[in-house]
């Protein structure tokens, strides 16, 4: 019996057309990236190497929850941190209301160990941003090969390394999708974009202080509105037809974005009535609220000491977690873009990556200290280097895609 080769068949060049197809498309190289990076940090993955700095004690807060919450608790005390704290500073730091965190439940249930459940979760969560990153790229270059390219150089950067010594990932993913679905909601008032809008919103702000979040975005609409001055009409246009056609949906989520950043107002109003101390990070401050903090510096976290400690290591052997680094490649398409003509784009995200990097640059420019004295937020704005890895990084990466 022989295979039909023809039209409707299965033979051997049908089966390389498919094969063909698929290899052309960039969501294949998505993946295989992915696979590519799982090879690279397999170590980490299968329990060879360990977590670092931060990541450690994330893995036994979330740990701690997730035990209890499975118990049918919701902890508001760790007893076994630093003696005995409240776990509300704790919780508020990688949002407990993320439904994300039942993959790590199911694997628990499943008999796996909860340390390779943790380890999956991370990656898939981190590996779910930078899909998330793509999609983005894709929408605001409608090119292929530039969300590509600007994926690879994300995934293969400083970035994806921080997973195992920090808690960048639990910010950084919904911010990402946050902004993907306001891109896809300014082109196209639907519903899907608005509850992604709004369920991603919510869990951003359910995160840590959520000042990092109101920065990017307030710096993202004063520089879009300036440089897309022409659009706000007709964008503002689409946002009210949107409200007036969908307002039972708007009033919705309006509520819930609401509600999610009512735990963090409390928390806030708590730790200045002094019903919560932390006395190791209260410190050298003349503010009252235990969140505050003292100025930043340059050489205290922020973002020249950061491009510093990088351009000190030349030969990438000594380079840890927090050292800033991008896949050498990226120079290729960086000197090959500077053939092309510039567009409103390409200035947007200059001109706003340029922004953030004199916010986070103290004594670099007078602007961190005016906002410091002008702007109540700033003088509880801990380590102004993440937004580095917040937004800095994936800025430099979709200009040079």
């Amino acid at each position: 019996m022989e295979l039909n080769d023809g039209e409707h068949g299965f033979g051997g060049e049908d089966l390389r057309t498919v094969i063909m197809n698929v290899i052309k498309k960039p969501v294949f190289w998505v993946g295989i990236a992915f696979v590519f990076w799982v090879y690279c940090f397999r170590g980490y993955l299968f329990g060879k190497l360990g977590f670092t700095s931060d990541a450690t004690s994330y893995y036994e807060h979330i740990r701690f929850f997730l035990t209890n919450l499975m118990s049918g608790h919701f902890s508001l005390w760790d007893p076994y941190w630093s003696g005995g704290v409240p776990n509300d500073f704790f919780l508020r730091r990688f949002c407990p209301y993320n439904p994300f965190y039942l993959l790590i439940v199911l694997f628990s249930l499943a008999g796996i160990p909860y340390y390779f459940s943790y380890v999956v979760f991370l990656v898939c969560y981190m590996f779910f941003g930078m899909f998330g990153f793509y999609l983005i790229t894709r929408k605001l270059t409608g090119d292929d090969i530039s969300a590509l390219v600007a994926f690879l150089l994300l995934l293969f950067s400083a970035v994806s390394t921080r997973i195992f010594d920090s808690y960048m990932i639990f910010v950084l993913t919904p911010l990402l999708w946050f902004f993907y679905y306001l891109v896809s909601f300014a082109s196209d008032p639907q519903r899907k974009n608005v509850l992604g809008l709004a369920f991603f919103a919510m869990i951003t702000l359910t995160t840590y202080i959520p000042l990092y979040f109101i920065v990017i975005v307030l710096s993202f609409l004063v520089v879009f509105a300036v440089l897309y001055f022409d659009r706000i009409a007709a964008i503002s246009t689409g946002l009210f037809n949107f409200i007036k056609r969908e307002r039972w949906l708007s009033i919705f989520c309006a509520v819930a974005v609401l509600a999610a950043v009512l735990p963090g107002v409390m928390f806030f109003q708590e730790a200045g009535k002094g019903s919560i101390a932390i006395p190791g990070r209260h410190y050298n401050t003349s503010e009252s609220n235990v969140l505050a903090v003292q100025d930043q510096s340059e050489d205290s976290w922020a973002v020249p000491e950061e491009f510093f400690f990088s351009a000190y290591y030349h030969d990438l052997k000594r380079i840890t977690f927090a050292i800033v680094y991008m896949p050498c490649f990226l120079f290729i398409p960086l000197v090959l873009g500077f053939g092309l003509r510039i567009s409103r784009l390409t200035v947007l995200l200059a001109v706003w990556g340029g922004l953030l990097l004199l916010v986070t640059a103290p004594f670099g420019s007078s602007l961190y200290s005016f906002l410091r004295d002008k702007v109540f937020i700033f003088k509880y704005f801990r380590n102004l280097h993440f937004l580095l890895w917040f937004a800095l990084l994936p800025l430099l990466a979709l200009f040079v895609g």
